[in-house]
């Protein structure tokens, strides 16, 4: 099992224990890019998907609302490579 894949199993386990610095990395290895915004607010865009992925990392672990909604984004973009690549 690789890092990034290693990753996503944690935060698949325990989403109420995810720091940002985790969160920003496995977004960013599926292709996410980050687009700073208002406050500390942060969103993460990706070219397959139209809806972007809405993240606020002010606390030591980030909402597990957040965890969650960045998790269905990594599988939905998945879905769509392996549909495509098909």
């Amino acid at each position: 099992m690789s890092t990034k894949e290693k990753r996503l199993d944690a935060m698949r386990r325990s989403p109420r224990q995810v720091r940002f610095q985790d969160l920003r990395a496995a977004l960013e290895a599926e292709g996410f890019t980050l687009r700073p915004g208002k406050g500390d607010h942060c969103t993460f865009l990706h070219p397959l998907l139209p809806q972007p992925v809405g993240v606020d990392p002010r606390r030591p672990h980030v909402l597990k609302v957040y965890v969650e909604a960045a998790l269905r984004a990594i599988d939905r973009v998945r879905e769509v490579l392996d549909a495509g690549g098909d």
